[in-house]
């Protein structure tokens, strides 16, 4: 059985992976270590969207990095996702838009899932007609909505 990723993308990938892993754990380390010397106070219920926004950042970069493969379609396709929704989100949690206006924004959410599928479509070596439909549908749902 032939794997989906020929192992010089595969190796591209863990090498990604690993570098991203690092970068993200030094990351959280700063910040504990700026947090436990009361350097920073950073308050969670604020910031939480930069979680999926920098998971979104690192799909993506995987997804790039490794492109031409069944795997790096979904990365791409996810991480447009977690990006977009992240800073949608950062909207609401740092006060520029009321989390009482989520039900009016609801056409953001299609929009979003349509942008993932398009983009992932056009980024995929196989071109997957149903995906574009989808996405195009979406896309237009969330402009139009």
């Amino acid at each position: 059985m032939e794997s989906p990723i020929s192992p010089p993308a595969a190796s591209s990938a863990r090498r990604w992976t690993a570098i991203i892993t690092g970068i993200v754990l030094i990351a959280l380390g700063v910040w504990f270590l700026l947090e436990t010397f009361g350097v920073v106070s950073i308050d969670l219920g604020r910031i939480w969207p930069i979680f999926p926004t920098l998971f979104g950042i690192a799909l993506l970069a995987l997804g790039i990095a490794t492109r031409r493969n069944r795997a790096a379609e979904g990365q791409i396709v996810v991480g447009v996702w977690a990006l977009l929704s992240g800073l949608f989100f950062f909207l609401f949690s740092t006060g520029t838009i009321a989390w009482g206006e989520i039900a009016r924004l609801w056409p953001t959410f299609p929009l979003i899932a349509g942008l993932g599928l398009l983009l992932g479509f056009l980024t995929g070596s196989a071109r997957d007609w149903g995906i574009f439909i989808v996405g195009a549908i979406a896309t237009l749902v969330g402009v139009v909505g």
